[in-house]
């Protein structure tokens, strides 16, 4: 199956359920493009999916959809950038302002996970790993979208599993990726329904080339 999702929904308010019926701007796209140091060039309109199928396998092609209450970004660099709170994170939040953010990569070849949800433009949540292990585990569990950390925690065969509380007939429990790949998918759902992934619009982008950039183009 692979890569399953790497997104970014950026929002000036946490109520946004984008439904499909948003109108994207391609000259807004371009414009946020530019506010946030992605040097690429506009490769053309895609539907949600079709934009997600061309960034497989690659870093140079991004798309973004910009609609009237925010932004959704496709591409694997940048929701990393906001999981992982690099340098190019700090710039986008100066330049976002009080936006809500939420970040979700998902593989599950590797059983790879890794969301990070912003609220007012600080970060609230960050957790992410592989193999049943985290590596980033940053604020506390939110209930909406990881209900199994809140249960009892247990070390089965070496493995941290986690039992809800009010199910006595739950004798399995669940490990890390169970509960990221979940979360990731719960966060996903909060912020796009259904049957938005192949009515959204959106404008594909590359990045541009070592020569074009040094040329400034």
């Amino acid at each position: 199956m692979g890569s399953r999702a790497w997104h970014t929904i950026i929002v000036r308010t946490p109520d946004v359920v984008f439904s499909g019926r948003e109108t994207h701007s391609e000259q807004d796209a371009i414009r946020f493009a530019g506010d946030m140091g992605l040097k690429a060039m506009p490769v053309g309109p895609r539907s949600m999916q079709e934009a997600f199928d061309d960034t497989r396998g690659t870093s140079r092609r991004f798309g973004i959809g910009a609609y009237p209450d925010g932004w959704i970004v496709i591409g694997s660099d940048f929701a990393h950038s906001f999981i992982y709170e690099d340098r190019a994170s700090k710039r986008r939040l100066a330049r976002l302002g009080d936006c809500h953010i939420a970040a979700v990569s998902l593989h599950s070849v590797s059983n790879y996970w890794a969301y990070a949800l912003y609220a007012d433009g600080a970060l609230l949540r960050a957790s992410a790993g592989g193999d049943g292990e985290w590596n980033t585990n940053i604020g506390a569990p939110i209930p909406r979208f990881e209900p199994a950390l809140l249960g009892e925690k247990r070390i089965v065969d070496g493995e941290e599993r986690y039992f809800p509380e009010n199910d006595p007939e739950e004798t399995e429990g669940h490990g890390a990726y169970e509960i990221g790949d979940e979360a990731g998918q719960r966060i996903l759902s909060a912020y796009i329904a259904d049957e938005a992934w192949y009515s959204l619009r959106c404008t594909l982008f590359e990045a541009k080339g070592l020569f074009a950039r040094l040329l400034g183009r």
